[in-house]
């Protein structure tokens, strides 16, 4: 391995790990190289027994807004923000699913549901979208068609 490393055949990489020195040693080329690199700016580190790897980074309210609802305009992005002083992430994010599952896909949608949540509760829900009428006819005659 030291004469490989000596003609710059492999590259070396170090991590200690408590009282152990782990070494990697990868091909010399384009991804050994961007390996070490991760390895010695400390981006990567391997996943000992105790420890978990981290998993990738949840999208934000914003990117979770354009890739379901539409394009972020910036009146959008200035709602959003207001509604992320207001509400918990996760209600946010709860609310675009919500609109993406109802086929409701605006803003005024989603802020309505977050008002009502937070006036009511969040076992509300699922009476969202349905009139006083709606509900006459599924208490009604007709209640074996209506779900």
């Amino acid at each position: 391995l030291d004469k490989s490393k000596q003609r710059g055949t492999l590259l070396q990489a170090a991590i200690t790990m408590g009282e152990h020195k782990l070494r990697y040693y990868v091909i010399n080329g384009e991804r050994g190289r961007a390996f070490v690199d991760q390895i010695e700016s400390g981006e990567w580190r391997p996943a000992g027994v105790d420890e978990i790897e981290a998993l990738p980074a949840r999208p934000n309210v914003y990117a979770l807004y354009e890739e379901n609802i539409g394009p972020l305009t910036p009146m959008i992005a200035e709602a959003i923000q207001d509604a992320e002083a207001s509400y918990p992430a996760g209600w946010i994010e709860e609310a675009i699913r919500a609109a993406v599952e109802r086929n409701v896909r605006h803003w005024r949608y989603i802020s309505k549901a977050l008002e009502n949540w937070q006036q009511e509760g969040r076992g509300h829900e699922k009476s969202w979208g349905h009139s006083e009428r709606h509900q006459q006819y599924a208490q009604g005659e007709w209640q074996d068609f209506i779900e």
